[in-house]
Parts: structure tokens; C-alpha cells; sequence
């Protein structure tokens, strides 16, 4: 269960991170800055 959980947050942090390279006002800064915005996905989604 534990496995699926932090597979699941991966998938959700990679996929973030596309809309935050693609979508979002971060656009215009490094793909690895938006993974890096990413990794803490809950924070910037609900901010």
C-alpha cells in the first residue's frame, strides 16, 4: 500500500510539473525549478 502511495504522489508530481512548465505563471522558469515546485505539489496547488 505504502509502494502505491508514494507512486501515486510521483505521477501526480510529474504531471504538475508539466502543467507548471506549460500553463502557469512559472512558465517562463526552468523545467527543474517547476519540478522543483512540484515535489511539494499539495503547497503550491492549495496556496
Amino acid at each position: 500500500m505504502k509502494n502505491y502511495l508514494i507512486g501515486f504522489y510521483l505521477i501526480v508530481m510529474l504531471l504538475f510539473s508539466f502543467y507548471l512548465k506549460g500553463c502557469s505563471a512559472t512558465a517562463d522558469r526552468s523545467y527543474m525549478y517547476n519540478l522543483g515546485k512540484a515535489l511539494v505539489w499539495p503547497i503550491s496547488m492549495f496556496n
